[in-house]
């Protein structure tokens, strides 16, 4: 994808090109510190069972976590690990990812005060040159912080995009800078949230007014948190009726939206 032109997410119920992948019967989760390669974050990637025995292009899923795993990842077995405390490379490492269609999973570690959007384009940029990714279908989520990163990467880079969908929990974000995001969100927030107030996930949602779709989902019964029964999916019918229903899994979700060139 070029940098000089605009895409759009588009909706379809078209998965003809993740029906050919092969399952994943079990992959591979594999950690590069800092410094390692040319990527501006040490991470944990997720190569699919049958990745490596194909040459097909896999969807992404891109995972930020919240301020609490930052780090330096100075060492496998040491600061990188704290990826893995919650979000998809946690159910990874717990044996219990199991999305409808194989996708990387990658889950960089934040090393700087907060998730820079110019960095995480970078980011992403790296992982398209160096792993078969499927370019029209790559998407985010995050907890907290990582959620204020989304908010931050969709709205700084608007049509520009190279995400199709993104999933944020629990996160903080400038409702007026939201305007600028053309990419379909889901959030999900904590009623009782006493670090990021529900009203804040309320404003977002107003303010996403010109993407696709902009969902709300609330915990009635939920603080700062609810992030592991959203990834596993037990929050299904445990949600607020008063705001958007938690009716599909999110990774069923995300993959209903593609990346289209504008006419």
């Amino acid at each position: 994808m070029s940098d000089y032109q605009h895409f759009r997410a588009v909706k379809s119920n078209d998965f003809t090109d993740l029906k050919s992948l092969p399952p994943d019967t079990g992959g591979r989760h594999i950690s590069y510190i800092l410094d390692k390669t040319d990527a501006p974050y040490g991470f944990f990637i997720y190569l699919p069972g049958g990745y490596e025995q194909t040459s097909a292009t896999y969807p992404m899923l891109l995972f930020l976590h919240g301020d609490g795993e930052q780090g330096n990842s100075s060492k496998i077995g040491g600061v990188i690990d704290l990826v893995l405390v919650h979000g998809p490379p946690y159910l990874i490492r717990q044996g219990r990812w199991n999305p409808a269609y194989p996708m990387l999973v990658v889950s960089p570690q934040c090393h700087d005060k907060y998730w820079q959007a110019k960095k995480v384009d970078k980011f992403i940029r790296y992982i398209i040159k160096n792993y078969r990714v499927n370019k029209r279908r790559i998407y985010m989520t995050g907890l907290s912080g990582g959620a204020d990163g989304i908010y931050r990467y969709l709205a700084e880079t608007g049509n520009r995009s190279l995400v199709a969908a993104a999933v944020a929990i629990c996160g903080e974000g400038n409702a007026a800078e939201a305007k600028k995001a053309r990419v379909p969100i889901w959030i999900f927030h904590g009623a009782f949230d006493d670090v990021v107030p529900l009203q804040t996930a309320i404003e977002m949602k107003e303010g996403f007014s010109n993407v696709p779709e902009a969902r709300l989902t609330v915990y009635p019964d939920v603080d700062h948190g609810g992030w592991h029964s959203t990834y596993d999916l037990t929050g299904m019918g445990k949600e607020s009726k008063e705001y958007d229903p938690f009716d599909i899994s999110i990774y069923d979700w995300l993959l209903t939206y593609s990346l289209a060139e504008e006419q």
